[in-house]
Parts: structure tokens; C-alpha cells; sequence
């Protein structure tokens, strides 16, 4: 049995998001992952992906320095991170690891969050979700080298923006994902997994793959259980 591929931490106090998350890999049939809830960062080694569920205040956990190191070789060695949090981008103490993922934070925000729209061109596009998560202080987002994926629509701002440098692939989000409502939840997560696993601004064609291979990159992983759950 190979390392767990997915790392999955969640120093918040709810673990909501954590849990939906736990919930969508469960529904999918795929158990190559590793959740830890505790505010000490883990080691981050043989992992190729990390999601980081900072949290909404006054729950949430404040990104530490001492904490990123590992994640940033994470990135260094062409690996993926998913950085969530409200306040991470533009109103607690910054540090190494958020000027990796092409965004920045315009604004701490306010208590706006309602609705979330997905982006023409990108993976999300027809995406629409209510929002139901944590709605304090909800940080402003822009696409510096990223793009936005989704949008607040009626505030005009980012609350979620991917990034592929060409060496390591990050998505930075400020609302929470356990609460996106509607029916393109799964889409949403199994494009940040497609995003993680091919890179690019939008949907790929489908490519020629082999058996067992449905996404043609000579490894069968997550990526190819979740096309065949969506298959059968």
C-alpha cells in the first residue's frame, strides 16, 4: 500500500469544511488521503497535495511561519496546495507561502457573502452556489499571476483564484467550502483536483488515456476514480 497522496489539515475550530470534504472523497471511493485537526502543522513529506482549511473567524487558525515550510517545498517539488481562509490574505500577518499563490488580498471584507458565481473560461464556468459558511470579514480577493475561478457577484470580488506557475499549481480561497450549496459542489472539487492534476485556464479536451487511465497522465489516481464514479 503506497503514502497517502493527499494531505488534508485542518487547524480550524469547526472542521466543517474539513469534514465535507472527508465526505466528498468517501462518496467517491477514494481513501488516499490523510486528515489531521490539530493546529500543529504535519509533516508535509510524499505528499503531492495539501488542502489547508485556515477557517472563518472567530473559529478560525492564523498561518504561522513557523508552519510553512514544509508546505512551500510542497510547492517547490511541483506540488499543489489549497489555501482557504477568510482572513490569511489581507488581514493576519503574512507569511512566506501566501505570496506563492498569484493573488492578493485587496480588502478584509465584511459580512457580504450570499451568493457565489463561477468564471467564463475557467473550470467553474456555470457554476453557482448559495453560501451558507462562516461570513465574517470575508477577505477581498484579485488574480495577481492567477485567475478568479469564483466570484461574491454582488460585491465584485474574488473569493477563490487558481494559479499555475508552470512548476507548482495553488488555488487561495476566503470563503469556506463546507459552505457551498447547490448542486455543483462535486463538479467544483473534482475540477480543483483536475486543476492540481493537468494545470491550464480552462476545461482540457478529453485526452486518449489507457485502461484504468481516464485522464491520459500515466497515473491512475483520484482523478481517475472520480471520472469513473461519473461514469457508471
Amino acid at each position: 500500500v503506497g503514502h497517502p497522496t493527499i494531505l488534508i489539515w485542518d487547524p480550524s475550530d469547526n472542521h466543517y469544511s474539513g469534514q465535507r470534504l472527508i465526505e466528498y472523497f468517501d462518496e467517491m471511493g477514494f481513501d488516499g488521503y490523510d486528515y489531521v485537526a490539530s493546529s500543529q502543522a504535519p509533516d508535509v513529506e510524499n505528499y503531492l497535495t495539501a488542502f489547508i482549511l485556515l477557517g472563518i473567524y472567530p473559529e478560525n487558525y492564523a498561518l504561522q511561519e513557523a508552519d510553512v515550510s514544509g508546505f512551500m517545498n510542497l510547492l517547490s517539488n511541483g506540488g499543489n496546495i489549497y489555501l482557504e481562509g477568510n482572513d490569511t490574505w489581507a488581514f493576519d500577518m503574512q507569511t512566506s507561502l501566501q505570496s506563492m499563490f498569484g493573488l492578493v488580498g485587496l480588502a478584509d471584507g465584511t459580512s457580504d457573502l450570499y451568493d457565489i458565481a463561477g468564471v467564463d473560461g475557467t473550470f467553474t464556468e456555470g457554476f453557482s452556489f448559495s453560501y451558507t459558511g462562516g461570513n465574517s470579514y470575508i477577505d477581498q480577493l484579485s488574480p495577481s499571476e492567477g485567475y478568479s475561478i469564483l466570484d461574491n457577484p454582488s460585491a465584485g470580488y474574488s473569493t477563490a483564484v487558481a494559479y499555475d506557475n508552470g512548476e507548482y499549481r495553488t488555488i487561495g480561497a476566503s470563503h469556506e467550502l463546507s459552505g457551498l450549496q447547490g448542486e455543483n459542489f462535486n463538479e467544483y472539487i473534482g475540477g480543483v483536483l483536475e486543476f492540481f492534476d493537468e494545470g491550464g485556464n480552462t476545461n482540457p479536451d478529453p485526452p486518449e488515456c489507457s485502461a484504468g487511465d481516464l485522464n491520459g497522465d500515466t497515473v491512475i489516481d483520484v482523478i481517475d476514480i472520480i471520472q469513473t464514479v461519473n461514469l457508471i
